[in-house]
C-alpha cells in the first residue's frame, strides 16, 4: 500500500506545473469577468481538489471559520 501511495505521489508531481497554469488561466478568466469560461475550464479540469477548491470559490462557499461564527457557535 505504501507502494502505491509513492506511485501516486510521484505521479501528483509530475503534473504540478499543468496545475499551477490552469489556476494561472483561470484567475485571469476570473478577473477578466468571464464566469463561463472560468466554468469552462474547470469541466475540463483534470485535479479533482483543484476542480473542488474552484467551484467552493465560485459559489461563495464560507470557510469553515465563517461557518462557525455565524451559526453563533
Amino acid at each position: 500500500m505504501f507502494r502505491n501511495f509513492l506511485l501516486v505521489m510521484r505521479k501528483e508531481r509530475y503534473h504540478y506545473r499543468e496545475d499551477m497554469n490552469e489556476i494561472v488561466d483561470m484567475a485571469r478568466l476570473w478577473f477578466a469577468g468571464d464566469l463561463a469560461a472560468v466554468q469552462n475550464q474547470l469541466d475540463q479540469t483534470r485535479n479533482p481538489y483543484l476542480r473542488t477548491g474552484v467551484q467552493l470559490v465560485i459559489d461563495d462557499t464560507p470557510s469553515r471559520t465563517s461557518a462557525i461564527s455565524c451559526s453563533g457557535a
